[in-house]
């Protein structure tokens, strides 16, 4: 769900907005109320907010000035405008700040609706430009400039603690995190995906290692990474060995390793399997290689249809 904050100095008026749209329809949520604009910039620090809904002309800071604060620590954040009709001409000075649109009270929920969908599909283009520069930029290898980069991707994404999880799943399908997580997500393969994940608290990430496994995922490998891209690349190796642990457990599962003599097996089978990839050993339209022996001898395969005569 993206977050959105509104802020109004009037509190019918803002619970009028939160009660009167149907934000979880088009992907949104609020995450936040402010009756001014201090208040609001307190809160966007907290709840990093994807969109803000606010008023013009509040007592102290005007709705101008909150906007351009908030710009200058987050480039992507982006603004609707809510005002009276007797404050038309002012509303129109705000689209120097570049804001998605502008509601006018009463408000009409359609036109809010047109403009969550809008919102959404920016938010979405944003997102995939994200995944798509993080990787690169793991790619490239570290550099000032590089660990700037990847720094600014992960806290617009919502990650600013100075350590996170770093999940690698086998598979098709989505992880199953609680609202308040924060997460950047990308593809490393076919049926492989990456995610670093922020939980909001210890006991979301428990309770996810001990909810029901997703039919849709084989295994999943889950590491502790600090921020900087040497350990962010080097655990998200680990966590991808890890995730092959299903072939030696023989289930499906989440894997957070603590067992040295499988995790160098687990490596030996990743390496296998990237080799025979590599050498075309695979039968032409086989699926995912879900049969491999568990053993983790050299050249294990069944002929169930994953790989013959290594």
């Amino acid at each position: 769900m993206y977050r959105v904050l509104l802020v109004d100095d009037e509190i019918l008026v803002l619970k009028s907005l939160e009660a009167g749209v149907n934000w979880r329809k088009s992907g949104f949520q609020v995450a936040g109320k402010a009756h001014n604009a201090d208040q609001a910039l307190q809160l966007a620090a907290e709840i990093k907010p994807h969109i803000v809904f606010t008023d013009i002309r509040m007592p102290g800071m005007s709705g101008l000035e909150l906007m351009k604060k908030m710009k200058e620590t987050d480039e992507q954040i982006l603004f609707v405008v809510i005002s009276g009709y007797a404050e038309f001409e002012y509303v129109k000075k705000s689209l120097h700040y570049g804001v998605l649109g502008y509601c006018l009270k009463p408000f009409d929920d359609e036109e809010i609706d047109v403009l969550l969908h809008s919102a959404a599909a920016i938010l979405e283009e944003n997102k995939l430009k994200r995944q798509n520069s993080l990787l690169e930029l793991l790619d490239e290898g570290v550099t000032e400039y590089s660990q700037h980069r990847v720094d600014q991707i992960l806290t617009e994404a919502g990650l600013t603690a100075g350590e996170f999880h770093v999940l690698v799943a086998l598979g098709k399908g989505t992880l199953e995190l609680e609202e308040n997580d924060r997460w950047v997500g990308f593809k490393l393969g076919n049926d492989k995906y990456g995610f670093f994940v922020q939980f909001a608290h210890p006991q979301a990430f428990e309770r996810l290692l001990t909810s029901r496994f997703p039919d849709c995922w084989m295994g999943v490998g889950v590491v502790t990474t600090a921020r900087d891209m040497k350990s962010m690349t080097k655990n998200l190796e680990l966590a991808s060995v890890r995730a092959w642990d299903f072939f030696l457990h023989g289930r499906a599962g989440y894997f957070r390793g603590n067992d040295p003599g499988r995790e160098a097996m687990a490596a030996r089978l990743v390496k296998q399997l990237t080799d025979a990839v590599g050498q075309k050993k695979f039968r032409a339209g086989a699926g995912a290689p879900r049969c491999l022996a568990t053993e983790g001898k050299q050249g294990m395969f069944n002929d169930q249809g994953c790989a013959e005569n290594l």
